[in-house]
């Protein structure tokens, strides 16, 4: 899959939570990804300490050339307006599972 990166970034801030994220954006053939540049793995660890933190429940991805975290999403995502609205969702979404335990999917992990 050949990628092009970007200098597109987002720093956000969860609307009900204290956590700051941070994204990089790349445009690949199948698509805009966003790679989750903040929280890493050891933050996500801390914060979530007592929550999974597998892959399907963090709704993380790994990508196989470069090792870096990304959003999972279910379909393709065609533009960089619409990247930057999954990364707010997946945010509060996250924050969300970090203090509550209720997945996207709405279920307690």
């Amino acid at each position: 899959m050949q990628k092009t990166y970007s200098k597109y970034r987002l720093e956000y801030r969860s609307e009900n939570s204290p956590e700051d994220y941070e994204f990089e954006f790349c445009e690949t053939s199948e698509g805009w990804r966003a790679y989750i540049r903040r929280p890493n793995d050891d933050d996500y660890k801390r914060y979530s300490s007592s929550r999974a933190t597998d892959a399907e429940t963090s709704h993380r991805l790994t990508d196989s050339e470069n090792g870096k975290k990304y959003i999972c999403w279910d379909s393709p995502v065609r533009s960089l307006e619409a990247m930057r609205r999954i990364t707010k969702d997946w945010s509060e979404g996250t924050a969300k599972f970090i203090h509550t335990g209720e997945t996207f999917g709405g279920t307690v992990s």
